[in-house]
């Protein structure tokens, strides 16, 4: 009985009517029990007018796409792998008209649409990959008139007998030849109307070792579309074996033992899993263990930990039932952590009953093998599981998965399979010698049934022979071994290749998206669809750069050239970017090292003083000075809009009185370039030329320490205009100033040229690598520190405590101590809250902080992870409160998970950098770097390169100091420099398109802030960032005694997310780059606007 056949070609306006085929070519390799099929066929559009049209074509089953390509122009386009995230339909592009695909009815149903011009004939070319049955039938019987007709079969010789031909239609045909290798079959025809299939004989495709069967090994040599480096002395194999249970030993150690292990998974987000289900199949299973002879059962509850075993005795069925009641009491609360499973490799088990749905929140995302020590069988009952990993788990184990939402599923067939006391697998291959080897499946895979076919397909690399030996047992002992030779002879035998390809994307697949680019690599050149990969025609040149991929010179030449041409372009270009962006920050990065060099450690206690943002005299009222400068009016504690521009009143907005010369005001476009310190000891004698004496400013300066803690709670301006009166009592009147401003302004060439001669003497002064060796000589630095940040317990930095002030803390608060009622609390709670991070944040900071339980905090803190797989702001929520509660290793995989969500921010880079272990050293320099050259980062995002290369040089001390491996990269030397100082704040923030800000009070009573980033004692805050992340960073190299207060403000958000606030993590340095470094880290919550938080003090 003849098949459909698989080629349908129709007109888009008119579904019933087909367009002429004209011509088809058949080509079909057999290697073994693989085939690869190429099926060429032609349809001309006899019309005069062109058509949309649509072609459809099935593919047998089992099998997988492994290319395509159509004629365009004469031409012929062949279809690459992309990323299927950017391909959600094809496009094809002819005649400067697009026409997007359908998508396909099933993954065997091959659907396109396309464009066939008037009088036009279209080729097209399908090529698939798939395991041939005994009986090979290609699909040709058709009632239509062909043109053209050529059929080719090449099976490859083989001990397991030869191909016979059992029906041909009415072609002409010589049936099989002998070419080489290849037992070979060709048909040819013309207009010919073809009644029926071929159909043929292979033996060698469905053989057993019923039939004498024995192993036997194919080799090929390297695909074409590898480089000659990639193709030297590399063959590629499949190896065939038929293993016989019967050589199974009766008895078994495994089946020996009376105790099973429960891994049971309570995530916060199991709370969806059909657990009464799970329950139910549980309790049968443990009374047929029970039957069995299993006496002792160990429950693991897995959550963002393994919680501690717990031992129950089956022999009676009390035991059964109080196992079941602690998982039904149990509630699901905490982070996904499948490594968490290498908890039950601890303990020898006769296997692992495992229930969870395989996601990974935090943690690795695929468990060591210490859990692979006995059989896991897996159940799900999760539509959202990681089946392919959970799969391969239990493969590897020699356990099975269980997907409890299969129509098919049956508790009995679960017993049947776990009360089975051998299970006989595939161990696994080795290779001699095995350089360069690869070969797959590279884990455990059950044998059931005696005689079967069983394949494995590797990659040698030499010019030696290879011997292999397939070893098979159960557990991990081996019953019995097949050896093989791999050859050096070698024949293109195309299936292998692939094959061997897509399993190893099938095993890299299981690490997530870790290693999608290498996917996409191999996919590409091997040709077909992988994991997160899918075919589109490239059919210009903007294409082919997009997806990097470059053009076949052979196929395509032209598409070739102009690719060359582009890439030689875009590197000049990306050189020449980061030229540009590296000139940008050496300036800039010069400015921060003279800051740097000019400040001086203070002889003497400086005098409080508040430095005005403008000058006022004192005869001047408040009143009257609010009068005279309008702008000031406006700036309330809640300021609408930035006022940077506070030192910088335009001249024409100051009246002169009537018959006096224009009053001048201070010019400020050269002056912003000066140092604060100069600037003033520039300006402030020709501004203050009647200053009263120390004396006489005593009982103001008196009067203004006591009212020191008032004035500390105002803003800035509200603080100056308390304090104005009582600091300058006797300030000259503005109309007695004018001369002095006038003057002021004369000496601006004078002050510009001082500048510039400082400058030269910097430059001619010691160099920045012998000063810092100078100071890497000054003291040993600590034993071991924890990270890049590292972090000093004994510190004298004050944190305040901070209490979100909620209802439901409120509620949680009146459990007082007790540590139940308060979990219990929170379970209540969280029902109305289970959305909500910064319910998560605020209980957990309650139960580190004021109940002293860092495991609960910690457990609900990673519940934030399990609200969005792909939202960094979540991540980088719970990533700062675990870098300042010292979990590095959880911290570090958080901050990666962010790099890949948000690659195209900076702060990711500098999250991961600054969380990264002492050991990673070189990996995080090479992050902080990368912040400062890798690409053009946002405008919002703008000079968060100063503070990646005042970390990265901090880096690069601390690197010297501990003799660590490191290396400095091309142009990262000419900005090494000491960056020790007395002082540094840094705070960075979770929420994009928000504004938080940082201001730092002084002993001296002045503020450091976004209006004010330059102090008097040579404090300096980083630019102000409007948009997100940060950071805002504070330094000062030499810092006066006394204390420092640390304020964060919510100044304004553009943006609604669902944490409904912001974090913010501060760390706060004091000696920074130094042997003496102290560091503490803190995160918080802002979630109003205008919301000002007193963080910390520090005292020197």
């Amino acid at each position: 009985m003849a098949s459909r056949f698989p080629i349908s070609a129709t007109w888009e306006k008119d579904p019933d009517r087909q367009i002429p085929l004209v011509s088809l070519d058949v080509f079909v390799v057999l290697v073994g029990h693989l085939y690869e099929a190429t099926w060429t066929f032609a349809f001309k559009n006899k019309e005069e007018t062109g058509t949309k049209a649509k072609i459809e074509f099935e593919m047998p089953e089992d099998s997988k796409l492994s290319g395509y390509g159509i004629t365009t122009n004469d031409a012929w386009l062949s279809a690459v792998p992309v990323e299927k995230d950017d391909f959600k339909k094809a496009v094809f592009f002819e005649d400067n008209k697009a026409v997007k695909s359908e998508a396909a009815l099933k993954p065997t149903t091959f659907v396109r649409m396309f464009i066939v011009n008037a009088n036009e004939t279209k080729n097209v070319r399908i090529k698939f990959t798939g395991p041939s049955k005994r009986q090979l039938r290609i699909p040709t019987s058709t009632n239509t008139s062909i043109t053209d007709i050529a059929v080719t079969l090449q099976v490859a010789q083989s001990s397991l007998g030869n191909p016979q031909v059992l029906s041909v239609p009415s072609v002409r045909t010589d049936g099989f030849t002998r070419e080489g290798d290849f037992h070979v079959f060709k048909a040819t025809g013309n207009h010919s109307l073809l009644s029926d299939d071929f159909v043929f004989e292979v033996p060698s495709a469905a053989a057993d070792s019923s039939v004498g069967a024995i192993p036997e090994v194919f080799v090929s040599s390297p695909p074409t579309t590898l480089s000659p480096e990639e193709s030297s002395s590399v063959r590629f194999f499949v190896a065939s074996d038929f293993p016989q249970l019967s050589f199974l030993s009766e008895s078994e150690p495994a089946s020996q033992r009376n105790r099973v292990a429960v891994a049971y998974d309570l995530s916060f987000n199991r709370r969806f899993a059909k657990r009464k289900s799970e329950m139910e199949l549980l309790q049968s299973i443990l009374i047929s263990h029970r039957a069995h002879g299993i006496t002792e059962v160990d429950l693991y509850i897995i959550r963002n930990e393994a919680e501690p075993p717990e031992s129950f005795d089956i022999t009676n069925q009390a035991g059964i039932d109080q196992l079941v009641h602690t998982l039904e009491e149990s509630v699901p609360d905490g982070g996904s952590n499948i490594s968490a499973l290498s908890c039950i490799g601890t303990r020898p088990y006769r296997h692992a009953l495992v229930f969870t749905d395989g996601n990974a929140s935090i943690g690795d995302e695929i468990p060591p093998d210490d859990c692979l020590r006995m059989p896991l069988h897996i159940f799900t009952s999760s539509n959202k599981a990681n089946t392919s990993l959970l799969r391969f788990l239990a493969q590897k184990s020699g356990g099975q998965l269980y997907d409890m939402l299969k129509p098919d599923f049956r508790k009995e067939q679960v017993n049947e399979t776990l009360e089975a006391n051998q299970v006989f697998q595939f161990i696994g291959a080795t290779l001699t010698p095995n350089d360069g080897c690869e070969v797959f499946p590279s884990h455990p895979v059950p044998i059931r049934v005696s005689g079967q076919r069983f394949c494995v397909f590797g990659k040698v690399q030499g010019s030696s022979p290879v011997q292999l030996k397939l070893n098979y047992g159960i557990g991990s002992t081996v019953s019995f071994t097949t050896t093989l030779e791999i050859p050096l002879t070698t024949t293109l035998f195309p299936p292998i290749p692939r094959v061997w390809a897509q399993q190893k994307v099938d095993a890299l697949s299981l690490h997530g998206t870790t290693h999608f680019k290498d996917i996409q690599d191999i996919s590409q050149k091997f040709g077909f669809a992988g994991t997160g990969t899918s075919f589109r025609l490239l059919d210009t040149v903007d294409l082919y750069l997009k997806y990097n991929v470059v053009p076949d010179q052979k196929a395509c030449p032209t598409f070739y050239e102009e690719y060359t041409r582009h890439v030689v372009r875009k590197k000049k270009l990306e050189q020449e970017a980061v030229e540009r962006k590296l000139a940008k920050y050496r300036g800039m990065w010069e400015e921060r090292k003279r800051w740097w060099n000019q400040a001086k450690p203070h002889s003497e206690p400086l005098l409080p003083t508040v430095l005005p943002h403008i000058p006022v005299t004192s005869q001047i009222s408040q009143q009257n000075t609010l009068q005279a400068i309008p702008q000031m009016q406006a700036i309330p504690q809640a300021m609408p809009q930035r006022q940077h521009q506070l030192q910088q009143l335009p001249i024409q907005q100051m009246q002169a009185p009537p018959g006096q010369a224009a009053p001048q005001m201070i010019p400020h476009m050269g002056m912003q370039q000066m140092p604060p310190m100069q600037m003033q000891q520039q300006m402030m004698p020709q501004m203050i030329p009647q200053m009263p004496p120390m004396q006489q400013m005593m009982p103001q300066m008196q009067m203004q320490q006591q009212m020191m803690p008032q004035m500390q709670q105002m803003p800035p301006m509200q603080m100056q205009q308390q304090m104005m009166p009582q600091m300058i009592p006797q300030m000259p009147p503005m109309q007695q100033m004018m001369p002095q401003m006038q003057m002021q302004q004369q000496m601006m060439p004078q002050v510009q040229q001082m500048q510039q001669m400082q400058q030269m003497q910097q430059m001619q002064a010691q160099p920045m690598q012998q000063m810092m060796q100078q100071r890497q000589q000054a003291q040993p630095m600590p034993q071991q520190a924890a990270t890049v940040a590292d972090t000093d317990e004994n510190s004298t930095i004050s944190l305040k405590g901070w209490d979100p002030r909620t209802p439901y803390m409120a509620t949680l608060k009146q459990c007082g101590s007790d540590i139940k009622a308060a979990y219990k609390s929170y379970l209540v709670q969280r029902t109305d809250f289970e959305s909500s991070p910064a319910f998560f944040f605020d209980v957990s900071d309650y139960f580190k902080t004021s109940l002293g339980d860092k495991q609960l905090a910690f457990r609900i803190l990673t519940n934030i992870l399990e609200l969005g797989a792909h939202d960094q702001q979540l991540f980088r929520i719970v990533g700062y409160r675990l870098r300042e509660w010292g979990e590095v290793a959880f911290a570090v995989g958080v901050f990666t998970k962010v790099l890949k969500i948000a690659p195209g921010e900076p702060q990711s880079y500098r999250d991961l950098a600054n969380a990264l272990p002492i050991e990673k050293i070189s990996r995080a320099i090479e992050l902080l770097w990368k912040v400062v050259c890798g690409t053009e980062w946002n405008s919002a995002y703008d000079e968060i390169e100063l503070t990646a290369l005042t970390e990265m040089n901090r880096l690069i001390w601390l690197a010297q100091t501990k003799s660590l491996n490191f290396s400095l990269v091309d142009k990262m030397e000419e900005f090494t420099a000491p960056v020790d100082v007395d002082l540094r704040i840094s705070m960075a923030w979770d929420t994009d398109q928000t504004d938080i800000d940082l201001h730092v009070i002084e002993p001296t009573g002045e503020e450091c802030y976004f209006g004010n980033r330059h102090t008097r004692i040579l404090g300096m805050l980083s630019r102000d960032f409007r948009f997100g992340y940060g950071p805002e960073e504070y330094m000062l190299h030499f810092a006066p005694t006394g204390d420092y207060q640390i304020f964060a403000k919510y100044f304004a958000s553009h943006r609604q997310d669902a944490s409904g606030a912001t974090t913010i993590l501060l760390s706060l340095y004091k000696n920074y780059s130094r042997p003496n470094e102290e560091v503490k880290t803190v995160s918080l919550r802002l979630s109003q606007c205008n919301e000002r938080l007193h963080v910390c003090n520090m005292h020197f």
